[in-house]
C-alpha cells in the first residue's frame, strides 16, 4: 500500500488515502508515488498491473516507468518526467504511451501527475510526485478509427469537390470551408458568407427557386431535406451554376418544434448543366433529323412509286434506297449527328456494286466532310448513280469502269465541293426521254439555292455527272 494513516483516529472518505486509493482502485485507476528524496519510486497493483508486471514489487527505482514505456516511446516520456521536475516548470506530467505486455501485446496508458515543490532558501527543488495510471487501449482505437474516418471523409470531400457548410438558426451564424466560399463565389481570402452575400450571388431568374427551396426545407412539417441548383456571380462577375443539398434538424425551441440547425455539401454543376444543355440541343437536333428523314423517306417511296413498274420492281428500288439512307445514317450518327467524310460515303454506296475482278473503280480527292443533311442527300444520290451503273452503266460490263474525283473550291466568299461522276468503257447511252428519279433526285437535294448545283451529260462513252455542294452549316 504506497499511502499510509499513521493516528488511531477514524478518517473521513474525504481524507482517508486509503479509502481514496480504493475509489481510484476501483475505477480502474492506478496509483504511483516518487520520492526525490529516496529516489524511489512505488507502484500499486493496479499500476504494475497496468505495466504488465505484476510481478515486481512496489518499490522500483525512479525510472522503473520510462523503463516500462514502448522502446519508440520511451526518449519523449523521459523528457516529459524530467520537465515534471523541473523546478522552474509547472510540475504537471502528463503523457500517453505504449506498454509492451508479456504476452506481446501493446497497451496504451494515459499517466497523468504533479510535483510538489519546497524552497529552501533561494533553493527550489522537488519533494513528491504522485499521479494515477489509467487503460486507454480502447479509447485510443477508437480516436484511431474516428481519425481514419476523418481522413477517409476529407479525402473524399476535396476528391468530389465539394464545399461544407452550417448554418445555426437559433444564433442566425453559418459557418463555410474554404471550398465552399469558393464554390459560392466569393473572395477566398478573409471572406465571411453570410446571409447577405448569398442571397446578393444569386442569379435573378432562380432568386424565388432558392427562397421556396429555402423554406421548404425549414419547415417542421416536412423532411428537412434542401435541394437547389441555381447560378451564383463570382468575384469576375460570370455566373456559373452549382448545386446545394442539405439536411435540417429539428427540436424545441420556445416551446415548439422549429430548424435549429441544417448542415451540406455546395458543388459546382457547371460542367452537368452544360452537359444537359449539349444533351437537350442533340436531342432537338435528333428530332429535326428524324423530321428530315421521314420526309425524305415519304418522298422517295411516292418517287418510287410513280417510276416503278409493277409491286416487285418498286420493293427493289425502295429497298435499295432506303437501305441507302440506313447506311448513311450509321456513317453520320454516332449518339449525336456528326461530320461524314465523303470517302466513307463512296465507301458505303458505292463499293457494293463494284465487281470483284478487274479494277473498276477509281476514287480521288482530298479529306473533305459534310454535314449530316448534305451526306444524306449526296448518299441517296451516289447511291442511285452506283445503282444505274451496275445495271445500265460502265459497272454493267467488264470493261467498263467508274471514276470519281473532287476537289474544294471557295466562290464568293462560300465554300463547296466539286464532285465529278464519269463513267467510261460502258454500253453506249443517250439521254432518257422523261426524268427518271435520279435527276429529279439530284436536283432535288442539291438544288437548294446556296450555290449547290448538279449537272448530267450522257455521253458515248457514258454518263458523266458534276456536282457541286455547299460546305456550309445546314
Amino acid at each position: 500500500m504506497i499511502f499510509k494513516h499513521g493516528d488511531g483516529a477514524r478518517p473521513s472518505a474525504a481524507n482517508d488515502p486509503r479509502m481514496l486509493q480504493q475509489a481510484l482502485n476501483a475505477a480502474g485507476y492506478g496509483v504511483f508515488l516518487y520520492d526525490a528524496a529516496s529516489g524511489q519510486m512505488s507502484l500499486d497493483a493496479r499500476t504494475r498491473e497496468l505495466f504488465g508486471v505484476p510481478h515486481l514489487d512496489s518499490a522500483q527505482p525512479a525510472d522503473i516507468m520510462i523503463q516500462l514505456a514502448h522502446e519508440e516511446d520511451r526518449a519523449w516520456v523521459a523528457r516529459a518526467a524530467s520537465e515534471a521536475l523541473n523546478p522552474n516548470g509547472s510540475g504537471t506530467y502528463t503523457v500517453e504511451h505504449r506498454t509492451l505486455m508479456q504476452d506481446g501485446s501493446v497497451r496504451w496508458v494515459a499517466v497523468n501527475g504533479r510535483t510538489e515543490f519546497e524552497t529552501i532558501g533561494d533553493e527550489r527543488r522537488a519533494v513528491l510526485t504522485c499521479g494515477v495510471v489509467r487503460d486507454v487501449t480502447e479509447e485510443r482505437a477508437i480516436m484511431d478509427e474516428l481519425m481514419v474516418a476523418q481522413t477517409n471523409l476529407a479525402t473524399a470531400v476535396e476528391a468530389a469537390n465539394l464545399g461544407i457548410f452550417q448554418s445555426d438558426f437559433i444564433s442566425n451564424t453559418s459557418s463555410w470551408d474554404r471550398r465552399a466560399v469558393m464554390l459560392f463565389g466569393a473572395d477566398v481570402d478573409g471572406a465571411q458568407l453570410g446571409e447577405q452575400e448569398i442571397f446578393e450571388s444569386i442569379h435573378p431568374d432562380d432568386y424565388e427557386e432558392v427562397m421556396r427551396a429555402i423554406q421548404r426545407s425549414m419547415d417542421p412539417d416536412g423532411d428537412g431535406e434542401y435541394k437547389a441548383d441555381h447560378r451564383i456571380k463570382g468575384v469576375d462577375g460570370a455566373f456559373r451554376w452549382i448545386g446545394v443539398r442539405g439536411k435540417t434538424e429539428f427540436g424545441m425551441h420556445k416551446g415548439e418544434r422549429a430548424p435549429l440547425y441544417q448542415r451540406g455539401v455546395v458543388f459546382d454543376r457547371t460542367e452537368d448543366k452544360m452537359r444537359e444543355e449539349q444533351s437537350a440541343l442533340h436531342v432537338r437536333e435528333m428530332n429535326h433529323r428524324v423530321k428530315n428523314t421521314l420526309s425524305l423517306v415519304t418522298s422517295i417511296m411516292n418517287q418510287t412509286l410513280r417510276s416503278s413498274d409493277d409491286l416487285e420492281d418498286f420493293r427493289e428500288k425502295f429497298s435499295g434506297r432506303v437501305g441507302a439512307i440506313s447506311s448513311v445514317h450509321s456513317i453520320i450518327v454516332d449518339g449525336t449527328s456528326r461530320p461524314a467524310r465523303l470517302r466513307d460515303l463512296i465507301e458505303s454506296q458505292v463499293t457494293p456494286y463494284v465487281p470483284d475482278t478487274g479494277d473498276c473503280l477509281e476514287v480521288e480527292g482530298e479529306q473533305v466532310q459534310l454535314t449530316a443533311e448534305r451526306a444524306r442527300a449526296l448518299g441517296l444520290v451516289l447511291h442511285e448513280l452506283a445503282t444505274n451503273a451496275s445495271k445500265y452503266g460502265a459497272l454493267s460490263v467488264a470493261e467498263g469502269k467508274v471514276r470519281i474525283s473532287w476537289q474544294c473550291v471557295r466562290e464568293d466568299g462560300h465554300d463547296f465541293v466539286d464532285i465529278r461522276w464519269e463513267e467510261m468503257g460502258g454500253p453506249a447511252v443517250s439521254a432518257p426521254e422523261r426524268t427518271g428519279f435520279g435527276s429529279k433526285l439530284i436536283m432535288s437535294l442539291l438544288g437548294k439555292g446556296d450555290g449547290s448545283f448538279a449537272k448530267t451529260d450522257y455521253l458515248p462513252g457514258g454518263v458523266q455527272v458534276y456536282m457541286r455542294v455547299g460546305l456550309e452549316p445546314d
